[in-house]
């Protein structure tokens, strides 16, 4: 009964977002790169308007520790003309390419940006494929979770195939996801914050930039 509740959970926020008619927010992600205990992290934003505006832009330090001064910007988005993916290299121009679809876009900043890229656009955008949440078996609830002083269910779930599980943080109130921790022997973590949600949001904000 917990367990198809959990499922019951992750169904409801998946069509939340799929009613949403905007969504912006900043985050980061978490990561330990080898079993020591120093974390690296990368910062990402989010923007969509409907029907297909789409914007993600992150940052990535060199991993290596003595160069993380060196970061590299990254954009896929979608600016209502055309599909894109932008690359920005310390002292060099950024360089624009153009992408069939929105969601080669997206699959080409999935692995750089340690999955991130995917996770909101998957909720938000039909154009986007790859795993979806519903496909997530054996989803079980957690004791309840805080971040920020809000109120979060966390539910974890496994993949289909690979068995690798996922903990979700949904805030209780808006249903909004708020944390991804992949689990495992180098587990990762995304966190959002400053989310907002049915906003006006001007066409300009989602070009390359």
């Amino acid at each position: 009964m917990l367990m198809n509740r959990a499922q019951d959970l992750l169904q409801d926020m998946v069509n939340l977002y799929a009613s949403i008619a905007s969504y912006a927010d900043h985050g980061a992600v978490h990561m330990k790169l080898d079993t020591g205990e120093q974390l690296h992290s990368q910062t990402f934003c989010t923007l969509f308007k409907r029907p297909a505006f789409f914007r993600f832009e992150f940052s990535r330090p060199h991993p290596y520790e003595k160069l993380r001064h060196v970061v590299v910007r990254y954009v896929a988005g979608f600016d209502g003309r055309a599909a894109y993916f932008l690359t920005q290299r310390p002292g060099a121009a950024p360089v624009r390419e153009e992408r069939i679809s929105l969601g080669l876009a997206v699959a080409g900043a999935t692995g750089i940006s340690k999955g991130s890229a995917h996770t909101i656009a998957r909720l938000l955008l039909p154009d986007v494929g790859g795993l979806s949440l519903l496909d997530l078996v054996a989803a079980s609830f957690n004791p309840d979770r805080a971040i920020d002083g809000v109120a979060c269910y966390s539910v974890t779930a496994q993949h289909p195939r690979s068995g690798r599980a996922t903990e979700f943080w949904i805030e209780k109130d808006s249903l909004l996801l708020r944390k991804l921790i992949e689990l495992g022997e180098l587990p990762h973590e995304q966190v959002r914050d400053r989310i907002r949600v049915d906003e006006p949001l001007s066409d300009s904000l989602f070009e390359a930039g």
